[in-house]
């Protein structure tokens, strides 16, 4: 089977595994089609009633014809506990995730060319009345004009419910794709009878959005902090959740104090980043002073309350939200090279190169492009070979990140790996070698010639 895997990790260190389409060496018409999961089709909801929930799924042409699909999204009345108010299916055409306006056209079948994919977007209405308990189930099916097997990996979206959004006061989120860390600030007023410090953390952790619940922030990188000071109010005062313990300033979470610009975690907090001052000798707590126009950190004790003007301090609140996941398209393509020279005989369009003997060659390509609207990080691309090929040695070519890149020749098994190599030991064909990152929009391009043996 002639599919290259693609292995690369988020932001945060999580793991994902894409594949390609798979490239035939066949003389046969062939419908296959494939539909697999993107995001959010197992995911826990806020039990906000008449709320929309949103899942991406892939459905790819993997045979070699075009083929039109009928798409099915409807409730599973059997098995979940309530049903949603209303399901449609759109398609995703730029792949960004999101639901634009251009896009707002509901879709009951799709055309696809061979080899070709589509993202689409599956917004269900959630009921108005839902409790903690319930589960909703929709069930997918697709079925092919052209009777295709269908490898669908992906069969139902089930949405479970936790804690209704508490949280009334604005809230921003530093997205990754701003270089953010996926987490949402907002402030809250502390009740009239607040005791300070300990009233302002329990009103964080008891605070909820998007069905998570809060904590007092905790701004421990530079990039943080110069993004709070463009959403915070400087004109009031605000815990945070910094506290001496006895020897050093630290997190109540238990997160390092600060990491620095250069990626090192320090043992104190930032007060030279954005405070010069207001560091009291002999306090417990920390708080975003606003007697000054850019801001300030300070300390107080526990029961401090009210500002020097006998106004209510707030809690900076901060929510560890779920970060968007990244997609890459992964299309391999095929030419006849009949000489094995390197120059191809026919169009890279081909996922099924016919009348094709032993001693001929086959050119493959493989384009990597990151769709989504975050960074894929440690990307890694390779082909196993199926016993009926054998890689031709010094054929790996390779370039990057943008589709006017030049392919350029490498040399088989460099020291350093990193543009491509041959691993005899699992006779496989890797591209870009060493690990790399794609940024939003990002292609890698790879090809190289395998022999009919």
């Amino acid at each position: 089977m002639n599919q290259v895997t693609l292995t690369f990790k988020d932001a945060y260190g999580k793991s994902y595994e894409q594949k390609s389409n798979v490239v035939n060496i066949t003389i046969r018409e062939i419908y296959t089609a494939k539909l697999m999961s993107i995001a959010g089709t197992t995911q826990k909801a806020p039990a906000d009633g008449g709320t929309k929930v949103f899942s991406i799924v892939k459905i790819h042409n993997t045979g070699n014809k075009d083929d039109t699909y009928q798409l099915s999204a409807v409730n599973n009345i059997i098995h979940d506990s309530i049903n949603a108010g209303d399901i449609l299916i759109y398609r995703d055409t730029n792949g960004n995730g999101q639901l634009d306006a251009n896009e707002m056209t509901p879709i009951t079948s799709i055309d696809l060319d061979a080899d070709e994919s589509a993202s689409l977007i599956i917004v269900t209405l959630l009921p108005q009345a839902i409790a903690e308990s319930d589960t909703l189930i929709v069930d997918l099916s697709v079925t092919s004009d052209n009777g295709a097997t269908i490898d669908q990996t992906i069969t139902e979206i089930k949405i479970t419910f936790s804690e209704k959004t508490t949280v009334t006061t604005p809230v921003f989120a530093w997205e990754q794709k701003n270089g953010g860390n996926c987490h949402a600030y907002t402030s809250i007023d502390l009740p009239a009878n607040a005791d300070g410090w300990a009233e302002a953390k329990i009103v964080a952790e008891e605070s909820v959005y998007q069905g998570l619940h809060g904590h007092l922030a905790t701004l421990n990188t530079y990039d943080e902090i110069q993004f709070v000071k463009t959403i915070i109010n400087k004109s009031e005062n605000h815990w945070i959740g910094g506290l001496w313990n006895g020897t050093n300033w630290v997190w109540d979470t238990g997160e390092p104090s600060y990491i620095g610009t250069d990626g090192s975690i320090q043992n104190t907090f930032p007060q030279f980043v954005w405070a010069t001052n207001g560091w009291n000798a002999g306090q417990q707590y920390a708080y975003i002073w606003k007697h000054t126009a850019d801001g300030k950190w300070a300390t107080h004790d526990n029961v401090w309350g009210e500002d020097a003007n006998g106004n209510p301090v707030r809690a900076f609140v901060e929510f560890d939200i779920d970060c968007p996941m990244p997609n890459v398209d992964l299309p391999l393509t095929a030419a006849k090279d009949v000489a094995c020279d390197g120059v191809a005989d026919s169009s890279f369009d081909a996922l099924d190169l016919t009348e094709m003997a032993p001693g001929e060659c086959a050119i493959m390509h493989i384009r990597a492009k990151n769709t989504s609207s975050v960074e894929a990080i440690d990307i890694f691309l390779k082909q196993e070979m199926p016993n009926y090929l054998s890689y031709v040695p010094n054929t790996i070519t390779s370039c990057g990140f943008d589709d006017a890149c030049s392919l350029e020749k490498r040399a088989d098994n460099e020291a350093d790996k990193d543009d491509g190599y041959y691993d005899s030991v699992n006779n496989s064909v890797v591209i870009g070698g060493k690990p790399t990152n794609l940024k939003p929009g990002d292609v890698i391009h790879g090809e190289y010639l395998l022999k009919i043996d």
